[in-house]
């Protein structure tokens, strides 16, 4: 029998009992509980309506709130409970959302239904300190409906319903309504967001510092170009081009970013962008129409072919392309070919051959002797010796192998009798004897002179058709027609001749090391292959490539090496070498073709390297100028080519057609000051624009002095002739030639320069053996440079090349000098000019170079003045700017020894701007006020509100002002040559008269000043 504690059978876990019982306990408490009383009539109708009046109560408050947050946009939180509510990267919208709660539970608290004894309300909780304010704002959400975001989305979470009888709370429930109401506020906000956005894009994204970039890229290569060819621009990029750029700019985001621009601002332009390109003196020319057109471009969005009905500019700009050629480059080539004696190098490695002697020997030979013995006892050896007796004799053996890439110039054979003779000395106290044994044979030998021609000094391969007949091919030369001869006597008959050749062959000590063989010349060899060297010269002068001036004149470029890469691909056209060469001269022709190919890619290289230097000084200057590099400079530089920004599409919202309309305040940011009588939106006085721009190259000397324009390639101190040349020409039109002042101080510097340039002018000619004394040679220069009679032209022909040419020619005149013989000369004249160029004697110091500029500068500003006030007329005024027109500007892109390839400036801009007030207006109509519209404002006003109900309004936060700041720079690339480009009117720093500040500032109104809110 089991007990029953061991009986496990139909047991029920005590965990499954228990949960069974309490299901069954909840049930019946549910069933036996008190239930609600079903909602009466009465009380569900108050429901209803109180909720559809909710509704209308949203609707409203969320259309008053939007448009109380339009005229006080909160941008800016404050630093105050209240104001730390709102988040920073969403304050507008937060402090929206706050308004709207606000505004809906005030909207509420006159929201109910009442009928006999029962009575419902609507309500939100109470906002009395921040902790509440931050849940009330999460409550609310907002965000953009409709067409185009014209319209809002709002939706407020749980509205409290509360229905009462005799002021019991009888029923109750929670509501969100939620809907859309027609309220642009967020599109307005948006907008001005974007617009705000685009304005402190860098230049590498689309906005006010591209626009303002690309137009006046436009200005200043028009007016640059302009300079260049010789008109009256003095002020290449101004203050006023900066300003009309800016203002093209600002409407055209506005277009781009709002969907309209300011009509009043379209119209100022107008007349700004007219006046100005009447001020550039341009007239003329009809330049003037298209520079103000390209400034006109943007806002008045013409179609893209035409502008104003006229053409668009067509001048050059930064992607016009510069040709850079050899150049040079070839000329200083030929100099090294002739200092190494590369064209001797090239004529010896063709004339001229490697010949060896090659041997057979056929024959057993002489056996070894036996050993001799000991002559008896006691003997001891004391010496040893092996003499080899040879003897030959004529034979006709069969001629040895010729080793490849070898060929036989002579042979001959010799029968060698060879007899060997061991003898052994012994010696035995004063008795000395020998003891001797011998072996004979004989040997057939063969023996041939073997040649193969030189390696031809860089020449193509390839062999000689008429390598050894005489008078064949080119300069009816002799070929190598001599070397079979010449071969025979160098490696047989000075050794002994045939038969002690064949015997060193049989003993196996023929000395089988090839020598090199020179062969005869034919007269004028060097001369001839020297002109065919002036002809490929100027053949590879004219190499070229193609180069976007911008990217040249910022050193972005590498034209050397595309050069360099460009002879290396035509180098086998250029040394133009044949399969087969008819002549010894044909192939010392293409040896020194290569030769002198070589050398010409290796001073490209140079070039290469040079200019890397040049960008890490360039790239220095730039560092001076604060937020340039050239990265930006290069990016700036694209804006001209990159693509439009889109456009704000047009407008349609749900309530129909909504049209936007900036109302700027000023319309127009003038650098002008202004005043709260002007603008009334602007306190007391303020320069809504400032502006500064630096010509980083206004003159090579003075602020941006030559050491440091030279100092990019290594120049020496003081300034370059040209340079000082120029300068005291444009004083010499101006101030007069006196004795005395800054001109005749220059005027003695520049004499002295030439002077020295002159003297190692004639140490060349000199060396060259030119003249037979120094008077003669001095006769000579002084006949040859007799036109440019002044100082100054003197200097110019001294520093161009001119007079070393014309020194050249008279002196190959006179002497008879060959084509070759004077070309000679003519390089080597050029390369001492270079030389002397570069030494401080010829470089006239910087003070005496910037007095006589500031002297110049000085009496042109008095002449334009005397003009202006004799009512004389323009085209006087413009004769007496002629002399700054001769001022030289800009950065030549000539470093020693190096073409001029280009002449480069930059101008650094910076502008800074800022409107007292920014608005827009949408047309669809204030929901709250008819037939006013709606309105969002930008002024910098503090937005106060009060949230807690105490009559009191808290700081929420300010609406900043809509402001920005452009940093730019402008780089204009001329050919080389005249007087380059830049400032010329000794203003290297122009800064406006507002500069650094733009704008008033932010306005602190006091609570009696501030805007008031008026009721939600």
């Amino acid at each position: 029998m089991v007990a029953v504690i061991d009986d496990e059978r139909a047991r029920v876990p005590f965990s499954l009992v228990a949960a069974l019982l309490l299901v069954s306990s909840a049930t019946l408490a549910a069933s036996m509980g008190p239930r609600d009383p079903p909602t009466e009539p009465a009380v569900a109708t108050g429901l209803e309506r109180t909720t559809a009046e909710a509704q209308t109560a949203v609707r409203d408050g969320a259309l008053a709130a939007g448009e109380a947050a339009a005229r006080n946009p909160v941008i800016d939180p404050a630093n105050t409970s209240t104001g730390r509510v709102l988040n920073e990267s969403g304050t507008f919208r937060d402090a929206l959302r706050l308004r709207v709660y606000l505004a809906v539970r005030e909207r509420l608290s006159r929201v109910g239904y009442r009928r006999d004894e029962v009575r419902v309300t609507a309500s939100l909780p109470a906002t009395p300190n921040a902790s509440a304010l931050r849940a009330a704002k999460r409550r609310v959400d907002v965000e953009r409906a409709g067409e185009n975001g014209t319209a809002m989305r709002v939706r407020v979470e749980n509205v409290t319903l509360t229905a009462r009888r005799h002021g019991r709370v009888v029923a109750q429930r929670t509501a969100s309504p939620e809907m859309v109401v027609a309220t642009p506020v967020l599109a307005l906000h948006d907008r001005v967001a974007a617009y705000q956005r685009r304005l402190a894009a860098p230049v590498t994204d689309p906005g006010l510092s591209r626009r303002v970039t690309a137009q006046l890229y436009a200005v200043a290569w028009a007016r640059g170009y302009a300079q260049y060819g010789g008109l009256d621009v003095q002020n290449v990029v101004s203050n006023r081009h900066v300003s009309v750029a800016t203002n093209a700019a600002l409407l055209d985001l506005q277009r781009r970013t709002i969907g309209a621009s300011d009509a009043n601002g379209r119209r100022t332009l107008a007349v700004a962008a007219a006046r100005t390109g009447a001020r550039d003196a341009l007239a003329a020319t009809g330049q003037d129409t298209q520079i103000t057109d390209a400034m006109l471009d943007s806002p008045t969005e013409p179609p893209p072919e035409r502008i104003n009905g006229l053409d668009p500019p067509s001048g050059p700009g930064p992607e016009t392309e510069e040709t850079v050629a050899v150049g040079t480059s070839a000329e200083r080539a030929t100099l090294d070919l002739l200092d190494g004696d590369g064209i001797e190098a090239a004529v010896a490695s063709v004339y001229a051959a490697d010949a060896r002697l090659v041997a057979r020997v056929d024959g057993d030979g002489a056996p070894r002797p036996a050993r001799p013995e000991r002559p008896g006892e006691n003997w001891t050896l004391v010496d040893a010796d092996r003499d080899v007796i040879r003897s030959a004799t004529d034979a006709t053996p069969d001629s040895p192998a010729t080793p490849d890439g070898w060929h036989r110039l002579d042979a001959f054979g010799r029968t060698v009798r060879v007899e060997r003779t061991r003898t052994r000395t012994w010696q035995r106290g004063d008795e000395t004897r020998t003891t001797a044994t011998s072996a004979s044979g004989r040997h057939t030998v063969s023996v041939a002179v073997v040649g193969r021609h030189a390696n031809g000094g860089g020449a193509p391969p390839g062999s000689i058709t008429t390598a050894h007949e005489r008078g064949a091919g080119s300069l009816d030369g002799p070929n190598l027609a001599d070397v079979r001869g010449r071969a025979v006597d160098r490696l047989v008959e000075s050794r002994g001749g045939r038969d002690a050749v064949a015997r060193r062959a049989a003993s196996g000590s023929l000395d089988g090391d090839p020598v090199r063989i020179a062969a005869e010349r034919p007269a004028g060899i060097r001369d001839w292959l020297y002109e065919d060297l002036i002809d490929l010269r100027g053949e590879v002068r004219n190499v070229s490539v193609t180069v976007e001036r911008g990217r040249l004149g910022t050193l972005e470029a590498d034209p050397a090496s595309e050069l360099a890469e460009r002879v290396r691909e035509r180098r086998e056209a250029l040394v133009d070498a044949p399969e087969r060469y008819d002549s010894a001269a044909a192939k010392a022709r293409a040896a020194a073709r290569a030769r002198y190919l070589d050398r010409v890619v290796e001073r490209l290289e140079e070039r290469a390297r040079a200019r890397g230097d040049q960008a890490e000084g360039f790239s220095s200057r730039l560092t001076g100028m604060q937020g340039v590099s050239a990265r930006t400079l290069a990016a700036g530089m694209r804006t001209t080519r990159r693509p439009p920004a889109t456009r704000q599409p047009a407008v349609d919202g749900s309530g129909g057609d909504v049209r936007f309309q900036v109302d700027a305040a000023p319309s127009y940011l003038t650098l002008a000051e202004l005043s709260h009588e002007q603008v009334p939106s602007i306190e007391g006085t303020a320069h809504p624009l400032a502006a500064r721009n630096r010509n980083a190259f206004a003159l090579p000397y003075g602020e941006a002095s030559v050491t440091v324009v030279d100092g990019l390639f290594g120049g020496s101190e003081g300034v370059r002739l040209s340079t000082a040349a120029r300068t005291l020409r444009a004083a010499n039109a101006t101030v007069g030639e006196g004795d005395a002042g800054p001109r005749a101080d220059l005027a003695r510097a520049v004499a002295d320069a030439n002077a020295h340039v002159e003297r190692r002018l004639r140490g060349r000619l000199a060396a060259s053996g030119i003249g037979t004394d120094p008077a003669e040679r001095r006769a000579l220069v002084r006949a040859a440079t007799a036109e440019w009679d002044s100082v100054p032209a003197r200097a110019l022909a001294l520093s161009n090349g001119s007079a070393t040419a014309a020194i050249a020619r008279r002196a190959a005149d006179e002497r008879g000098l060959s084509d070759a013989a004077a070309d000679r000369l003519r390089l080597r004249l050029d390369e001492t000019r270079r030389e002397a160029l570069s030494e401080s004697a010829a470089r006239p110091q910087t003070a005496a170079v910037n007095e006589t500029r500031r002297a110049v500068q000085s009496a042109a500003d008095g002449t334009v003045e005397q003009v202006a006030n004799e009512t004389v007329g323009r085209e006087v005024g413009r004769l007496a700017n002629e002399s700054l027109d001769g001022l030289p500007s800009g950065l030549p892109l000539a470093p020693p020894a190096y073409p001029w390839v280009a002449t480069t400036n930059l101008w650094h801009v910076q502008v800074r701007g800022e409107y007292a007030r920014f608005g827009i207006r949408a047309d669809r109509g204030n929901p709250t006020t008819p037939g006013a519209d709606t309105v969002y404002a930008r002024d910098g006003d503090p937005v106060m509100l009060d949230v807690d109900g105490d009559g009191d309004r808290e700081r929420l936060g300010r609406s900043t002002r809509v402001r920005f700041e452009v940093s730019t720079a402008i780089a204009v690339v001329v050919p080389p040559g005249r007087t380059g480009v830049g400032d010329v009117d000794g203003v290297r720093d122009e800064r406006s008269a507002g500069w650094p500040d733009a704008g008033g500032g932010e306005r602190n109104r006091s609570a009696k000043s501030a805007r008031r809110d008026g009721d939600l």
